[in-house]
């Protein structure tokens, strides 16, 4: 039955009702199960939350902003209550158990009896303030009188998060389980928790009564809802005890999910406010993904560098993308900045030679007009435009640029690089598409229109039938870069294949962008070069390079006595 039929059959007295004869054996049970509800809610982390004291208590040092955070995740929750409400009704037949949540959803409205008015006012609340508005107006009056725009309220916070739990919990729920819910851990906690965040507004923010007046109407209005709900989880229960048989559990899930919401908020307050924290001790210790991308970004900065120099670098770096599939054609390049005579300049392997076999002494140092200046060979033609790359790109000091052959196929099908699997989002959004190929590129016109399509900070690209060029700020960044595009290219196609042509899904670009800031960092950029490059050098056909026989006296010693 829809909430709207509903409202029909209560307003038109069509209601009729449906006794259910008493069962002692079954009210003892169904009265167990009501105290031991109750007496969770009570014992609760929830209804005493160390965040809800520190609000009340004004003990953050910018209370405004104490408030706006609160806000900001409050208002994603608040403004789908109704919806909640509707999706609990929905799940239940019988108009008269479903009553309460109808009364309720039309005070969500705006919709109030006499009594109440009277109640509000001898508060000092005046009954302009809320009657006739629904909730969800009041709660964008608060939000956006801390200086919010509710137009731009996000999912990606505590309380996206937490609503999106609820309205799955919701869906997935039983009648009973939703009932119970909402009569117990809704109802019989919102009067308290909205108790605390009242007289932290009013003793310690410069809000007016008006903006703030979403929270004494639901401390000081009590229509007996929560009893009602409960009298309406009995008669559910004494109907169809079985689908009550996890009520208690997803109460519980509920209560610490929400406590989880404002362990989360008082976090960010702290974060964001780290001069003077809540004396109230936290009930736990919460792990954002912030705080911990920061500590790992510590102990990676303190892992030990090889000591490699920049030639040994390019060489581990030609080596391992060899491995990877990106050699056995001369199409390939690695290079890297330098200066001679203070000129720009460029390190790169001399034509002829394959990545997989590259060696220290293949690489030639070339000035501008791709003369040798130091080494025997001469430069591939191609090398040209990752001159012109280096003179408009001050932050790139070392490219790569390959044919591997998923990058090579997916060149081919027009379509742009996806970046939308945790291991790849150290390039997310930051790969540009070229879709046409220009041709051979050994001349200037070729070098500005591929060195363009990086412009203004991008550091990678997809060539149009062509392969991959990546930049980095070092050696290690750009083969980082490019062992990961060629496994981009490789799981995009297989997911196109599976999906039989479809479209991938996508990630949500806030946390894409906070796994791409961690993953681009040196400590993980480097920690991977390193175990590619001590991977190489354990490999017999690597044997040829001075490294490896360095690499393996150092991890296999040979005791000279026995």
């Amino acid at each position: 039955m829809t909430p709207a039929q509903l409202f029909c059959l209560l307003a038109t007295g069509m209601a009729a009702t449906r006794m259910v004869a008493a069962v002692p054996g079954l009210d003892a049970e169904i009265g167990t199960t009501i105290a031991e509800l109750d007496a969770m809610v009570a014992s609760s982390d929830l209804v005493n939350h160390d965040f809800l004291q520190c609000f009340q208590k004004g003990s953050f040092p910018d209370m405004e902003a104490a408030a706006a955070s609160f806000a900001s995740n409050h208002f994603v929750y608040s403004r789908n209550f109704i919806h909640y409400l509707e999706s609990v009704a929905a799940k239940i037949d019988d108009p008269e158990i479903a009553e309460p949540i109808v009364e309720n959803m039309s005070e969500e409205n705006g919709n109030y009896e006499q009594g109440d008015l009277d109640a509000m006012a001898a508060a000092g609340v005046e009954p302009e303030w809320f009657d006739r508005l629904p909730h969800k107006k009041l709660s964008i009056r608060f939000h956006d009188a801390l200086g919010l725009d509710s137009a731009n309220a996000t999912m990606d916070s505590p309380g996206g998060r937490f609503t999106e739990y609820m309205i799955e919990m919701y869906d997935g729920a039983t009648a009973c389980e939703a009932l119970a819910v909402i009569g117990f851990a809704i109802e019989e906690t919102v009067s308290t928790l909205y108790k605390f965040v009242w007289d932290g507004l009013k003793d310690h923010t410069k809000m007016s009564a008006r903006d703030m007046v979403f929270f004494p109407l639901h401390i000081l209005v009590d229509d007996g809802h929560a009893a009602l709900l409960k009298e309406s989880f009995s008669r559910v229960y004494r109907q169809d005890p079985g689908s009550c048989k996890n009520a208690k559990q997803v109460v519980a899930e509920v209560l610490e999910r929400r406590s989880q919401m404002f362990d989360e908020v008082r976090t960010l307050i702290e974060t964001e406010q780290p001069a003077a924290a809540c004396a109230v001790p936290n009930r736990r210790k919460v792990v954002t993904m912030e705080g911990a991308i920061n500590k790992a970004k510590r102990q990676t900065s303190k892992m030990p560098d090889p000591g490699y120099t920049i030639l040994e670098k390019m060489t581990l770096a030609a080596r391992i993308l060899g491995d990877e599939g990106h050699g056995n054609t001369l199409s390939g390049q690695v290079t890297c900045r330098d200066t001679i005579d203070g000129e720009l300049s460029m390190w790169t392997g001399k034509y002829g030679i394959l990545l997989e076999e590259t060696t220290d002494a293949d690489y030639l140092m070339i000035d501008e007009q791709l003369e040798v200046r130091r080494g025997e060979g001469f430069p591939n033609m191609a090398t040209r435009f990752h001159l012109h790359v280096y003179r408009n790109r001050s932050d790139i000091n070392c490219i790569i640029h390959t044919h591997p052959p998923a990058t090579s196929a997916l060149a081919m099908t027009g379509r742009r690089l996806e970046i939308e699997h945790m291991d790849v989002m150290a390039m997310y959004g930051d790969v540009q598409h070229l879709e046409d190929w220009p041709g051979v590129p050994f001349g200037d016109w070729e070098g500005e229109l591929i060195s363009g399509v990086l412009a203004p900070n991008h550091m990678a690209a997809l060539l149009g039938h062509h392969g991959l060029i990546v930049g980095g700020r070092t050696i290690e960044e750009a083969t980082y870069r490019a062992w990961f595009f060629e496994y981009a290219a490789r799981i995009q196609l297989e997911a196109v294949s599976a999906l039989g042509g479809g479209n991938i899904k996508h990630t949500r670009a806030k946390i894409a962008e906070q796994a791409r800031d961690w993953r681009i960092n040196d400590g993980p950029v480097k920690a991977h070069f390193n175990a590619w490059a001590r991977k190489v050098l354990r490999q017999p056909k690597h044997a040829d390079l001075p490294l490896a026989a360095k690499h393996q006296r150092q991890n296999c010693p040979v005791s000279a006595t026995y």
